[in-house]
Protein backbone atom coordinates (compact mmCIF):
# COMPACT_ATOMS: atom_id res chain seq x y z
CA UNK A 1 0.00 0.00 0.00
CA UNK A 2 1.47 3.64 -0.82
CA UNK A 3 2.76 5.45 2.16
CA UNK A 4 -0.07 8.06 0.91
CA UNK A 5 -2.71 6.25 -0.13
CA UNK A 6 -5.87 8.21 0.94
CA UNK A 7 -7.74 4.93 3.10
CA UNK A 8 -4.61 4.61 5.61
CA UNK A 9 -4.56 8.29 5.95
CA UNK A 10 -8.35 8.69 6.83
CA UNK A 11 -7.72 5.54 9.29
CA UNK A 12 -4.76 6.95 10.61
CA UNK A 13 -6.86 10.38 11.32
CA UNK A 14 -9.79 8.77 12.65
CA UNK A 15 -7.45 7.02 15.20
CA UNK A 16 -5.41 9.74 16.08
CA UNK A 17 -9.03 11.67 16.94
CA UNK A 18 -9.76 8.57 18.93
CA UNK A 19 -7.65 9.56 21.42
CA UNK A 20 -8.88 13.16 21.88
CA UNK A 21 -12.28 11.90 21.88
CA UNK A 22 -10.99 9.78 24.90
CA UNK A 23 -9.69 12.79 26.23
CA UNK A 24 -12.65 14.96 26.04
CA UNK A 25 -15.02 12.53 27.23
CA UNK A 26 -13.06 11.90 30.11
CA UNK A 27 -13.08 15.52 31.08
CA UNK A 28 -16.37 15.94 30.57
CA UNK A 29 -17.02 12.86 32.70
CA UNK A 30 -19.71 11.27 29.47
CA UNK A 31 -19.06 8.02 30.41
CA UNK A 32 -21.43 6.94 27.64
CA UNK A 33 -19.11 8.23 25.31
CA UNK A 34 -15.92 6.95 26.78
CA UNK A 35 -17.71 3.85 26.65
CA UNK A 36 -18.08 3.78 22.57
CA UNK A 37 -14.07 3.88 22.29
CA UNK A 38 -13.27 0.58 23.32
CA UNK A 39 -13.77 -2.75 22.01
CA UNK A 40 -16.18 -5.10 23.95
CA UNK A 41 -12.63 -7.44 24.64
CA UNK A 42 -10.24 -4.54 24.76
CA UNK A 43 -8.04 -3.91 27.97
CA UNK A 44 -6.66 -1.10 29.75
CA UNK A 45 -4.11 -1.39 32.00
CA UNK A 46 -1.93 1.21 34.05
CA UNK A 47 1.92 0.09 34.01
CA UNK A 48 2.57 -2.23 37.38
CA UNK A 49 -1.24 -2.71 38.29
CA UNK A 50 -3.31 -5.29 37.71
CA UNK A 51 -5.43 -4.93 33.57
CA UNK A 52 -8.97 -3.93 33.62
CA UNK A 53 -10.11 -6.65 30.74
CA UNK A 54 -13.89 -5.64 28.75
CA UNK A 55 -16.00 -2.93 29.09
CA UNK A 56 -17.75 -3.67 32.59
CA UNK A 57 -14.07 -3.62 34.26
CA UNK A 58 -12.91 -0.83 32.40
CA UNK A 59 -15.88 1.26 33.01
CA UNK A 60 -14.36 1.76 36.11
CA UNK A 61 -11.48 4.02 35.31
CA UNK A 62 -13.23 6.77 34.24
CA UNK A 63 -15.42 6.21 37.83
CA UNK A 64 -12.74 5.87 40.44
CA UNK A 65 -11.10 9.33 38.47
CA UNK A 66 -14.08 11.17 39.42
CA UNK A 67 -14.39 10.23 41.99
CA UNK A 68 -10.95 10.92 43.03
CA UNK A 69 -10.76 14.33 41.64
CA UNK A 70 -12.88 16.94 41.32
CA UNK A 71 -12.16 17.72 37.39
CA UNK A 72 -9.39 16.65 34.76
CA UNK A 73 -7.50 17.80 32.09
CA UNK A 74 -5.92 16.42 29.35
CA UNK A 75 -3.96 17.62 26.58
CA UNK A 76 -3.02 14.84 23.68
CA UNK A 77 0.58 15.53 22.54
CA UNK A 78 2.55 13.58 19.93
CA UNK A 79 0.75 10.65 18.37
CA UNK A 80 2.82 7.98 15.90
CA UNK A 81 0.77 5.18 14.56
CA UNK A 82 1.80 2.06 13.01
CA UNK A 83 0.23 -0.13 10.40
CA UNK A 84 1.39 -3.65 10.44
CA UNK A 85 0.62 -6.91 9.31
CA UNK A 86 -1.18 -7.96 11.87
CA UNK A 87 -2.19 -5.29 13.93
CA UNK A 88 -2.38 -1.30 14.17
CA UNK A 89 -0.53 0.37 17.05
CA UNK A 90 0.48 3.52 18.36
CA UNK A 91 2.22 5.88 20.79
CA UNK A 92 0.35 8.67 22.14
CA UNK A 93 2.22 10.96 24.66
CA UNK A 94 -0.70 13.33 26.90
CA UNK A 95 0.41 16.20 29.73
CA UNK A 96 -3.21 16.00 32.18
CA UNK A 97 -4.29 17.67 35.14
CA UNK A 98 -5.86 16.19 37.98
CA UNK A 99 -7.59 18.46 40.03
CA UNK A 100 -8.40 18.36 43.79
CA UNK A 101 -9.64 20.51 46.82
CA UNK A 102 -6.99 20.96 49.38
CA UNK A 103 -8.80 21.60 52.74
CA UNK A 104 -6.58 25.10 54.31
CA UNK A 105 -8.39 28.18 52.85
CA UNK A 106 -7.60 31.34 54.29
CA UNK A 107 -10.06 33.88 54.80
CA UNK A 108 -11.03 36.31 53.21
CA UNK A 109 -9.17 34.69 50.13
CA UNK A 110 -9.49 32.76 47.28
CA UNK A 111 -10.24 28.73 47.44
CA UNK A 112 -7.34 26.76 47.07
CA UNK A 113 -6.45 23.20 45.33
CA UNK A 114 -3.86 21.38 44.07
CA UNK A 115 -3.28 19.35 40.62
CA UNK A 116 -1.53 16.76 40.37
CA UNK A 117 0.32 17.24 36.65
CA UNK A 118 1.11 13.90 34.85
CA UNK A 119 3.67 13.53 31.66
CA UNK A 120 2.39 10.41 30.77
CA UNK A 121 2.56 7.86 27.33
CA UNK A 122 -0.04 5.38 26.02
CA UNK A 123 0.64 2.15 24.10
CA UNK A 124 -2.19 1.30 22.11
CA UNK A 125 -3.57 -1.15 20.04
CA UNK A 126 -6.22 -0.26 17.93
CA UNK A 127 -9.07 -2.59 16.28
CA UNK A 128 -12.05 -1.64 13.70
CA UNK A 129 -15.26 -2.52 15.24
CA UNK A 130 -18.45 -1.68 13.26
CA UNK A 131 -16.40 0.04 10.59
CA UNK A 132 -14.99 2.24 13.36
CA UNK A 133 -11.49 2.51 14.85
CA UNK A 134 -11.43 1.72 18.92
CA UNK A 135 -9.63 1.11 21.65
CA UNK A 136 -8.55 -2.73 21.18
CA UNK A 137 -5.97 -2.54 24.48
CA UNK A 138 -4.64 0.93 26.13
CA UNK A 139 -1.44 0.73 28.52
CA UNK A 140 -1.09 3.95 30.21
CA UNK A 141 2.59 4.81 31.23
CA UNK A 142 3.39 7.38 34.01
CA UNK A 143 6.51 9.20 32.95
CA UNK A 144 6.69 12.39 35.53
CA UNK A 145 4.56 13.90 38.30
CA UNK A 146 4.56 17.08 39.95
CA UNK A 147 1.88 18.62 42.01
CA UNK A 148 0.85 22.18 42.40
CA UNK A 149 -0.97 24.31 44.30
CA UNK A 150 -3.88 26.40 42.36
CA UNK A 151 -6.21 28.92 42.21
CA UNK A 152 -9.31 28.62 40.05
CA UNK A 153 -11.51 31.58 39.73
CA UNK A 154 -15.26 31.54 39.16
CA UNK A 155 -18.27 33.48 40.31
CA UNK A 156 -18.76 33.80 43.99
CA UNK A 157 -15.18 32.35 44.47
CA UNK A 158 -16.29 28.46 44.17
CA UNK A 159 -14.88 25.49 42.29
CA UNK A 160 -16.21 25.44 38.44
CA UNK A 161 -15.90 22.36 36.49
CA UNK A 162 -13.86 22.30 33.16
CA UNK A 163 -15.88 21.68 30.35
Amino acid sequence: MDHFDSERMRDEAEIKNLSHRYALALDRSDFDEWRQLFTQDSVWQTAGRPAFTGLDEIMDVPRRLHSTFRNTFHAVLTQVIQFGASETTGVVYCAAHHLFDYDFVSPGRDPVGMSYQFLMRYEDVYSKDDRRWKFAARKLIMVTRQIEQIVQFSPGGTWSAVT
